[in-house]
Order: C-alpha cells, then structure tokens, then sequence
C-alpha cells in the first residue's frame, strides 16, 4: 500500500501524505481532513473540519456543540482531493451507504491507481431505519469485526421482529408495559419501526425522542409514538436506552416486562435482569461478514475491532491476505476452521401461532393436549370477552373433580423450576444439546415458545399425555422432589409431549400460562366453576415422591 500509506491510530485510519483521518476518537486540527462514518459516540470528536453525509452532520449538531467547518456528500458522489483540500489533489473520496444506522457511510478512497474501503460499523442485512448497504470492490479492505466468530450468525431480522411483537403483545395482554431497550441513536429507530409496521403505540424515553425527531426531519416516518409519561404508559410500548436500573423504571410505570435488543444476545448467559434478549443488531454477523469480503474482492484484508485477530485467521483459512490491524494476530496452531456452522444443518420448523389451537385435532377433554389448545386458543383471542366464553366453555367440558385439580395452573404461581431446568428436561427428553436449545431461544427468547418449536420438529407426533398423569407428576414435584428425581419426571413428561403440548406444559411448571386475562376476571371464572387457587393433592404415599414407573411415564 505505498500509494496509499496509512496507520491505525487514535482509534482510526490516518493517511498521512493526505492529510485524511478516518473515525480518529480524539479531536483532528483544521490542517487535515476528519472523515466521520456515523455519529455514534465512538466514531466521533468535536473535529475542526468534518466530511460526513447529510444525517451524520445533523446528528452530530444535535449530540455535539460548537462550530467547524462541514463538508457534506451524498452516496456514490466521488468527491477528488482538491474539493476536500486534501494535500493530494488527483485523490478521491467516495462514501457509500454502510446500513449501520441512518447516514452511516463507508469511504472508498482512491490515489495512484489503488483503491481502499473502510467500512466503519456496518450491516448487510436489511434495515427499517437505514440505508442499503452497498460495497465497492476494493485492492484493499479494512473492515469491522465486531461479531466475527462462528457463534454469532444472527436469526433474519423477520424473526427477531416477529419475536420482539410477540413479546410486545403478550404483555400489553396481561396488562404489563413493555419496555424495549436500545441505544438511542440507531437501534431505537429499528425498534420504533417495527412496532410501527405492527401497529403498536410506543412511548420514548427523552433521548429517543430527540434523536427520532431527527429522523423525521431526515425524511423518515414512523408508526404512533408520543414522548414519556409514566402515568399514560398503560397499552404503549415504551422505547427506552439501556441506562439505568430496571427497577427504577418499573417503579414509574406499574408491571412491566423489559427486553434489551442485541446483538450480544446471542451468547448471553444470563439476560441480567431482563425478561429477555433478542438479537436486534445494527452490526454484520459472523456469516454476513465472510460474503462482505467475497463482494469486495480484495487483494488484501485487515480487520479492525471486536473478533479482529480470530476473524483475519478465518479468511487466511479461506486463501484471503488478512492481518488484524487493532490487536495482535493470534498463531494458527492448528485451529483450523472453528466451528463455521454446517450448511447441512436443519432448522426446526416453528408451528405459526394461529394454528396451535388447530393442530391438536379435537383431543378428547381429559388429556393435555385438550388443555393445551384451548389454552393456546385463548391466549391467540384479542377480543377479552372471548377469551372468557373460551376458558369458560372449556372448563365446562371437564368433570367437576379433574377441572378442581387445574387451580394451582390457573393461579400462575412458579414451581421453582425456572428456564434451566425446562431447558435441561426438553433436552434431555429430545435428546439434544442445549446449544441447539440456545440457538432456537434466540428466536424467541421464552422457554415455551422454544420447547413448542423443538417439540414440533423432533417430540412425540402423537398426543397421548392425559391431565391426570401431568397433575400428579407435577404435584409430586411441588411436594418436593429432590433434584434427579424431579427430572426424570420432567423429561418422561417432554418425552411424549406434541409440540403445542411441550409450550404449555412449559407455560405451567414456570407459573406462567398468561392467558392475557385480568386477575378479577380469570377468578371469577374460577369461582363460579368451583376451582380454587390451591393444590388438591393426589394419593402420593407418605414419606416419598411418586417415582416415574408410579405414574405411568415410562
């Protein structure tokens, strides 16, 4: 790269013989030119002189004050060295669009016959809230890594979608707020676009608000939202960053339930306080950044930030020249590919929401597969008054003795078995990994909704579970069943659950059927069929649980 000479420093490329920074974090004299890709916080500096689309220089204002001087490009224009007052004037700048957030841009420059790209953060995948991005062949790439290892191949971003709705939805249903977290810049204009194309008033926290309007004065247009107010936040979903403490917020606004959008989501042990975590991710996952280097075609590739060293050994693997620019290249030592997922590798296929109330084929009342689909079907009803005749009208089927032993059911109170013991028991049950059961829990980010899919694709394809057989097995774990015990119940039960069967009877043992009810209304119903909220005990013998062969699991 003599043409081109540049160095990795202050956070950014420098290109000396230029006089042309890119993405430099501390502030650059009026001597030489900042370009900057997008105005999140570590991509900026109150810079002299800055070359930056349209919307970075109108977000920057807004999150920078003071005054310098702006030179403004629109994508694909080729701006040549003398109009930017490089020290070279036969260079070239092009920003193309990086899709990371609105106005996000990569730089293409030019000088002696050699062309480099530097993608700044970028995404590949379709945005709501941004443009297309739209490589350029390159002699050189220097490219983000934020997510560059096997692990992180993000779910499409119609099933993120789907899942933060669905999410949305069953808390507005059973009269929570839900509380969306992301950064206020970027993500929560992704999220305020999803629950536009949904339909679902949001409310914005003020950082979200300032930034979002403007978006609008950019050009673009959202669903219904209005600025926070914690006593009308009831039937909105409030978009909020993730600053803070959950419990600070909830204090404002009554019940709610909170997800944070990330990407980091996907290898998240715990969700830190969260109900859940979904990978919403304004950045290239591992996948999406191999085919941004095949587009690009480069003779060389450094990499920069995130995975950097570990993703520059994938491509050498490949037969790409790759060097990591922001860190230490790590020795091959034999690592080889590391784990690039299987393209053999089968998805389970979901069961689409409105037809789990179908799928059970009409069981009989006495069996689980009864319950679960009347349950699925009310939890599917919007209408509140339908939801009650449906619940009703079931609960009406069973004989008066069976229907008393649901009340513990209905009450929503947790068994202590929380979402690594239904991982286990689904696991064990199927047979499978709980790396498999993490992967597919990305999509939904609830243990039910993961165990009906898994269930679906690979558990019993008959329903042969009665009430009766779940009521005792579940009361022996109540009665407090040690440790290898109560699994082996739980996965005898999974062992022979459908799929639509494996979702509620996980709803159940979490203490969280949410048939989206109010509590007044869901007791009276109760009351008036004779059910109460406390556990009628079966004839388990004293002294001991009921073991699986007792039961008649296995």
């Amino acid at each position: 790269m003599a043409g081109l000479g540049f160095r990795f420093v202050r956070g950014g490329l420098h290109f000396p013989r230029l006089g042309l920074w890119l993405d430099a974090h501390e502030r650059i004299g009026a001597d030489e030119l900042a370009l900057v890709t997008h105005a999140h916080g570590d991509h900026t500096a109150p810079h002299a002189r800055v070359l930056a689309t349209r919307a970075t220089r109108r977000f920057m204002e807004t999150r920078i004050g003071g005054r310098r001087e702006w030179i403004e490009a629109a994508f694909g224009e080729r701006r040549d060295g003398g109009s930017l007052g490089l020290r070279e004037r036969d260079a070239a700048v092009t920003l193309l669009p990086a899709g990371h957030i609105l106005g996000s841009a990569m730089a293409l420059v030019e000088s002696d016959g050699e062309s480099l790209l530097y993608t700044g953060d970028f995404k590949t995948r379709p945005s709501l809230a941004a443009e297309r991005c739209e490589p350029a062949c390159a002699d050189v790439l220097v490219m983000e890594t934020t997510f560059g290892l096997p692990r992180y191949v993000f779910p499409s971003s119609e099933e993120v979608a789907a899942g933060v709705v669905r999410f949305c939805r069953e808390a507005l249903d059973n009269g929570e707020v839900p509380v969306l977290l992301g950064y206020s810049l970027g993500k929560a204009q992704e999220i305020l676009a999803v629950l536009g194309a949904a339909g679902l008033p949001a409310m914005l926290a003020d950082p979200v608000m300032k930034m979002t309007r403007v978006y609008e004065e950019l050009g673009m247009r959202f669903g219904t939202h209005v600025a926070m107010d914690p006593s009308a936040a009831r039937g909105h979903v409030v978009v909020a960053p993730p600053t803070g403490r959950p419990g600070e917020l909830s204090a404002k606004l009554g019940p709610t339930r909170t997800a944070m959008m990330t990407g980091w989501a996907m290898d998240a042990g715990s969700r830190r306080g969260r109900d859940a975590m979904f990978p919403m991710s304004d950045h290239a996952g591992f996948d999406d950044l191999v085919e941004f280097v095949a587009r690009v075609r480069p003779r060389r590739v450094f990499t920069l930030h995130g995975f950097a060293s570990e993703f520059a050994s994938h491509l050498r693997s490949l037969g790409f020249d790759a060097s990591a620019l922001s860190e230490p290249d790590q020795l091959e030592l034999a690592l080889g590919k590391a784990g690039a997922r299987s393209a053999s590798a089968v998805e389970p296929r979901a069961m689409p929401a409105e037809r789990l109330a179908e799928s059970s084929m009409s069981p009989a009342p006495g069996s689980f597969a009864r319950f679960a689909a009347a349950c699925a079907g009310v939890r599917a009803e919007p209408d509140k008054d339908r939801k009650a005749a449906l619940l009703a009208g079931y609960l009406d089927e069973l004989e008066a003795g069976r229907r008393k032993k649901l009340g513990a059911w209905f009450a929503d109170r947790p068994m202590g078995i929380g979402p690594a013991a239904i991982r286990d028991a689904v696991c064990g049950a199927l047979g499978i990994a709980a790396a498999e059961f993490a992967r597919v829990d990305l999509r939904h980010a609830d243990a039910a909704e993961t165990a009906a899919e898994l269930s679906g694709a690979r558990g019993a394809s008959v329903a042969t579970l009665t009430l009766d057989e779940v009521v005792v097995a579940l009361e022996t774990i109540a009665s407090g069943a040690s440790v290898a015990p109560r699994r082996r119940l739980l996965e005898a039960l999974w062992r022979r659950a459908t799929g639509v069967e494996s979702g509620t009877l996980a709803r159940v043992v979490a203490g969280r059927l949410r048939l989206g009810l109010e509590a007044d209304r869901l007791e009276r119903i109760l009351a008036e069929r004779g059910i109460g909220v406390g556990v009628e005990t079966t004839n388990a013998p004293r002294g001991g649980a009921l073991d699986g062969g007792e039961l008649g699991l296995w």
